[in-house]
């Protein structure tokens, strides 16, 4: 399903709604026009080499992206800039090495957590921890954690 487009901050309601139908009478001609859909585009790829996979997650980064959304589904306060974000070469938790993937997330994928969850994403409180690690904290507290790791111990030594 098609996410619809964000209001830019310079147009009117008016204005985006005229966007938004374009954009739905350009969707529908390219889907019934596939051939000369794929021939425009073939020219505008010739044209702008280089261009071809910059689109907002590839320009801004996918976890800038998707933190974003994530803050205005939620009703969450937001204000980092892709710069704020920046992927370290281990966990700083688990020191696991971090490795991006395509698709689905695997344990060593980074991930950006929010250090006080109620805060949101805003600058000082957030960093990129592994997919793991941020499985693993998920909800908890530091208190529950630390009554986690203290229980879990005394049950090995058993």
């Amino acid at each position: 399903m098609r996410q619809a487009a964000l209001q830019r901050p310079d147009e009117t309601a008016e204005q985006y709604q005229k966007r938004l139908r374009a954009n739905a009478r350009c969707r529908a001609w390219a889907k019934a026009n596939p051939e000369k859909y794929k021939a425009i585009h073939d020219r505008w790829e010739a044209k702008n080499p280089g261009r071809r996979n910059r689109n907002r997650r590839d320009r801004y980064g996918a976890m800038w992206v998707a933190a974003k959304e994530r803050a205005r589904e939620r009703g969450l306060a937001f204000n980092l800039k892709p710069a704020d974000i920046v992927t370290p070469k281990r966990c700083p938790l688990l020191g696991i090495p971090l490795l991006s993937s395509r698709g689905k997330a695997t344990e060593n994928s980074p991930s950006l957590d929010r250090l006080n969850p109620r805060k949101g994403y805003v600058r000082g409180n957030v960093w990129v921890i592994s997919h793991r690690a941020n499985r693993l904290k998920n909800n908890a507290t530091l208190r529950e954690l630390e009554k986690l790791v203290r229980n879990l111990r005394k049950a090995v030594r058993k």
